[in-house]
């Protein structure tokens, strides 16, 4: 590989971002943990979690929606 780095003159690390390619391995691997606890969580917390994160809801209006209190969410 040296060899290689001096016929072309070239520095493989200047062409790599390794450290944005490390980023996102960690990325996918945190997706797919998160994804494998999800799998766990019953319908009501997948429910919940999907109406804070995704629709943008707050805990208080999710809450009034199910007629429950704030802590409960």
């Amino acid at each position: 590989m040296d060899i290689y780095r001096q016929i072309v003159n070239i520095d493989i690390d200047q062409l790599i971002d390794t450290s944005s390619l490390i980023q996102n391995i960690k990325k996918r691997e945190m997706i797919s943990y998160m994804e494998q606890c999800l799998l766990h969580l019953t319908q009501k917390q997948k429910t919940r979690i999907y109406k804070y994160y995704y629709q943008g809801k707050t805990k208080v209006s999710i809450a009034k929606e199910e007629n429950v209190s704030e802590g409960a969410i």
